[in-house]
């Protein structure tokens, strides 16, 4: 199991920055203009929805759509990651499933604060206060991820704009 983009890559050092500032840019686009489907995903029903028939394991296994839906996962699979899920409340995001893992467990190993995590009810059962609440802590994880996601581009291109400064000096 490993945290989304910490996967090695034989790409050239620039060629694999410049992919993943486009990646960085897609990703910051997604937090700004969500779709209604986000908020779909608080069910698990809709998150089992998102894994498609390309999803590496089968049923048999512990780690299967069913469990990753029921441990509040959907499926964001793209070309380096064709296994990553993202939680719909913390925005955790996890790749690299092991046939082997519990999706319930690992997601209390890497985002052990999770407000979904400590639902002691279906989320069908919850009251509007709880919901509310819920809601409040979602919105929270997302500001914070658009915020860590912001700042790692602002990062990445300052780091880009510096190189080239240098080049100049020379």
């Amino acid at each position: 199991m490993s945290k989304r983009g910490k996967r090695t890559s034989k790409k050239s050092d620039k060629t694999a920055e410049k992919e993943n500032n486009v990646n960085l840019c897609n990703a910051i686009s997604n937090y700004e203009n969500p779709t209604t489907d986000e908020y779909k995903m608080l069910f698990a029903e809709h998150r089992l929805k998102s894994f498609t028939k390309d999803w590496p394991f089968d049923a048999d296994s512990t780690c299967n759509p069913q469990s990753l839906a029921d441990a509040g996962f959907y499926h964001i699979p793209s070309n380096e990651a064709p296994d990553a899920c993202r939680c719909f409340c913390c925005f955790k995001e996890l790749d690299g499933w092991e046939p082997e893992d519990i999706p319930m467990k690992e997601h209390k190993k890497h985002s052990s604060s999770c407000a979904f995590l400590s639902l002691t009810k279906p989320v069908s059962k919850l009251t509007v206060q709880e919901y509310l609440k819920l809601e409040a802590e979602r919105q929270k994880n997302k500001l914070s991820k658009y915020y860590h996601m912001a700042m790692q581009e602002m990062q990445n291109h300052s780091a880009l704009i510096e190189t080239e400064m240098m080049k100049l000096l020379k």
